[in-house]
């Protein structure tokens, strides 16, 4: 596939065609939340998240990139309420993620 391969920009062309056929697919959707990710395409990794989250995608970086993607888009509130359940999924030794979280956190302050 084209993000496997590190052609993000065409993966992300082809995810949202594949959307056109299946808007509520989880993992579709999911795999554009990760595209737009690593293309710094934070404010369009709102609606994705949630379709992923509501499929059923347990994964607990969705919480991050949800909780990205409210910040983004000015929701700082459920931000802060979504990053606090990824934060919690955390071990207690992982000091670059729980940094990462509270500044997001406290940007949303």
């Amino acid at each position: 596939s084209y993000y496997d391969v590190g052609y993000l920009f065409k993966a992300i062309v082809a995810y949202e065609k594949a959307l056109n056929l299946s808007p509520d697919d989880p993992g579709i959707n999911y795999s554009l939340v990760l595209c737009y990710y690593n293309t710094d395409q934070y404010r369009k990794i709102l609606a994705p998240a949630l379709k992923s989250k509501g499929g059923g995608i347990s994964d607990p970086m969705l919480l991050y990139y949800l909780g990205l993607g409210y910040h983004s888009n000015y929701k700082f509130q459920e931000s802060i309420d979504i990053l606090l359940q990824y934060k919690a999924t955390l071990k207690s030794n992982d000091k670059e993620a729980h940094y990462k979280v509270d500044l997001l956190i406290a940007q949303c302050k």
